[in-house]
């Protein structure tokens, strides 16, 4: 540890290894990730297959958003890395899928 000599306190800030410990390279991470993010699949459906039906046109699409983080820091533990000042109390952003139908008529 590096001491001032006065003082007798830690130049890095305090005088315990908690401090030491606070402003260390030791809790830093890798920030750099890498997210699957969105996925979009569409599908026009045949007129053949709808006019019996009585429809112009028929869209189905399925959507889907923050399906899976491919990277991350291990040191992260499983926190978001995308969620700033997490505090330890960070929860992974929410999975969700949308499945539309478009009819015209």
């Amino acid at each position: 540890a590096i001491l001032d000599v006065r003082t007798r306190t830690n130049i890095l800030g305090g005088n315990n290894a908690y401090s030491l410990y606070n402003v260390s390279d030791q809790r830093t991470a890798d920030g750099t990730y890498a997210r699957l993010s969105n996925v979009t699949i569409g599908y026009n459906v045949p007129k053949d297959f709808i006019q019996d039906w009585g429809l112009q046109s028929a869209k189905v699409k399925l959507q889907a958003d923050n399906m899976l983080l491919l990277y991350s820091d291990s040191k992260l533990n499983g926190q978001d890395p995308e969620f700033f000042n997490a505090g330890g109390a960070a929860l992974p952003l929410t999975r969700t899928v949308t499945i539309s139908l478009n009819l015209v008529f």
